[in-house]
Parts: C-alpha cells; structure tokens; sequence
C-alpha cells in the first residue's frame, strides 16, 4: 500500500504536467507552431493513454487496497482483451514516435535550411506512424480473441491476495516477441541519431535558433536515454520467454519488481524535461497561473464592490 500511495502521488503530479504543457501549446498555437511541439503533443497523448491503461491492467491489480474492485472484474470480460491490446499498441506507437522526434532533431541539426520544408509533411509521418503501430499487435488482438484473457486471485501469499491478468502461453510469447523487437530495434535507431546529433553539436556551431535547436535536442536526448531501462526489460523478457535463457528466480524477480518503475520513467519523462529545458513553456504556465488569481481577486474586489457594508 505503500508503492501504491507513492504512486497515486507522483503519476498524477506527472501527468499534469503533461496536462498544463499540452494546454499552454494549444492556447499559444502561434507560438508554438513548431512541428517539434506538435510531435512532442502526439507523444504526450499516447504516453499519457499508455500509463493509464497499464496501470489499470497490471499495476492496481496487485496492491490489496484495490482488491474490493477487482475481485468484482472476475471472470471473462467482453472489454479487456480489446483494452489489453489497445495498451501494446499506444507502447509501439510512442516508440515510432520517439524515432519520429529523432528524425526532427536530425533535420534540424544537418539540414536547417530544408528542416521546415520537409516537416510540413508531418502529419503524413504521424498516420504512418499510426498504421504501422498496428502491425505488432495485429497477431496479438486475433490470439487474445481465440486465447481470452481474464483477471484472476492470486492467492499463494494468504495475508495478501492479489489479481493478475491471465494471459495464455501463446498470445503471451507473441507480446514479448513483438514488444521486445519494436522496442529494441527502435531505441537503437533514435541511439544513432542523436549520437550523430551530438557529435554535429559538438564540432560545429548552428548557426539558426542555435540555443532552441540545442534545447530541442536536450529534451529528444534525454527522454531516449531514460527509457533505456524500460528498453532493457523488454529485452530481458525476449530473453527469458523466448529464448528461455536460465534465470534464477531472485534475478526474475527483481526485474518484475522494477517494472512499473522504468515504465513511468519511459512514459512520464518527457513532460518535466520539456518544463526544465524550456523557459518559454515555465513563463506560459506561471503566466496561466498568474492571471487565474489576478481574475479571482478582480471578482472579489468587484463582488465587495457591488454589495456596500450596511451603515
């Protein structure tokens, strides 16, 4: 219960974040028309649905505080094969949009001159994106329906029963297969690009928007960075359930154990890396804030105004 109270602080602090960022882009569209803050837009959507959807399918199931509600979820319900698979696809689908990111920093570091040339075709990349995510679950959401899957009472620790999600063995191999490939396979082409990024933005000078295009690469670099761990438990797991390499049960257990944890690193970092790197985004977001009080205390005055002290 613990975990569970840290948690129930720390994502819907992060996911506010992503909240107020994603109101501030809309509010100053001008601004912000960027195709950067619009790829960074479709990201925090995804991610956000992502971490949702997760937590509700594997993280609550396990912490007692909850068990009242899951234990009303037994059996086979219509809706959870569909929202099991819909979590893997918005996984794969923040993946080609981290490579997607990638690519926009690429342009905007080698190719400044053509960068806004190339990216006003950005919404053809985003629906690709969109298309292809489906091909890795595409087998997985016809094996879920031939092989459902339902929450079940774990009951091996008696003081502290807990829910899982049954998956069976084969729709269960294709997730790791399809999760780890997309994964691994992705990280490493946003790795080489913003290796070559950084070694451009160490030799040579940008002569464009220098600090902003730096800053851009900044928020792109780090979020590919923090969910290396989250690409090496999908690698750990291809491992394990693939290739079913000999793990002791201290070691698998201490990678379950790490899960819920590199996840919200994968999916909850870009939003206060974005509000760290980028004053422009802070001052909206304290000028939002700013002029909410300043119309609160106009109405009180008004109000005080309106309505004299009897005499």
């Amino acid at each position: 219960d613990c975990a569970f109270l840290l948690y129930a602080v720390y994502i819907p602090l992060l996911i506010a974040i992503y909240i107020l960022e994603l109101i501030v882009i809309l509010r100053h569209r001008r601004q912000y028309y960027s195709s950067f803050y619009l790829i960074f837009s479709v990201i925090a959507a995804v991610d956000v649905l992502a971490c949702l959807i997760g937590t509700f399918l594997f993280r609550l199931p396990l912490y007692p505080i909850v068990y009242g509600y899951y234990e009303s979820l037994l059996g086979k319900r219509a809706w959870i094969p569909p929202l099991h698979a819909l979590g893997y696809y918005f996984n794969c689908l923040s993946q080609y949009l981290g490579v997607l990111m990638a690519a926009n920093r690429f342009t905007a570091i080698f190719t400044p001159n053509y960068h806004d040339k190339i990216w006003r075709y950005l919404l053809i990349g985003v629906l690709l994106s969109l298309v292809i995510a489906v091909i890795p679950v595409w087998i997985l959401i016809q094996l879920l329906y031939e092989y459902p899957i339902a929450f079940v009472e774990d009951t091996q620790d008696a003081e502290y029963p807990f829910f899982v999600l049954e998956v069976h063995w084969i729709p269960q191999k294709a997730i790791w297969l399809n999760m780890a490939e997309v994964t691994v396979v992705c990280n490493l082409i946003c790795t080489f690009i913003y290796v070559a990024c950084l070694i451009k933005l160490s030799l040579y000078s940008i002569s464009r928007n220098s600090t902003v295009e730096r800053n851009f690469f900044i928020v792109g670099f780090s979020s590919m960075v923090i969910s290396l761990p989250y690409t090496a438990v999908m690698l750990f797991m291809y491992l394990v359930v693939i290739d079913k390499l000999p793990f002791d049960a201290k070691s698998m257990l201490f990678v379950f154990y790490q899960v819920p944890w590199v996840t919200d690193l994968k999916y909850l970092s870009l939003a206060p890396i974005l509000l760290i790197t980028n004053i422009s985004i802070r001052r909206s977001i304290t000028a939002m804030f700013r002029s909410k009080r300043e119309q609160k205390a106009h109405i009180i005055i008004s109000s005080h105004n309106y309505f004299p002290r009897k005499q």
